[in-house]
């Protein structure tokens, strides 16, 4: 539950406070800041996505979940990428 509404499966994981999509430049402005705070070089939000599915493959997600997590086609492409 997010400031009284209880967020369903298909909620986009980055809104504004409506649950309506943020801007692009305004997200890609705002993280990159925190990983300048952070200090972290050269981390790019697509960074994230690698992050994720390593995460799920390392807590034993079936290989078949996690290119369907990500959209992707097939599980080879999200091997091989991994």
């Amino acid at each position: 539950m997010h400031l009284g509404y209880l967020l369903k499966p298909d909620d986009l994981v980055f809104s504004n406070i409506e649950g309506k999509p943020i801007d692009p430049g305004v997200l890609s402005h705002n993280f990159a800041r925190i990983v300048k705070q952070a200090g972290l070089d050269n981390f790019r939000f697509h960074d994230l996505r690698h992050i994720f599915a390593s995460l799920m493959l390392l807590r034993g997600a079936k290989p078949k979940v996690i290119p369907e997590a990500l959209g992707h086609a097939n599980v080879a492409f999200t091997m091989d990428v991994l």
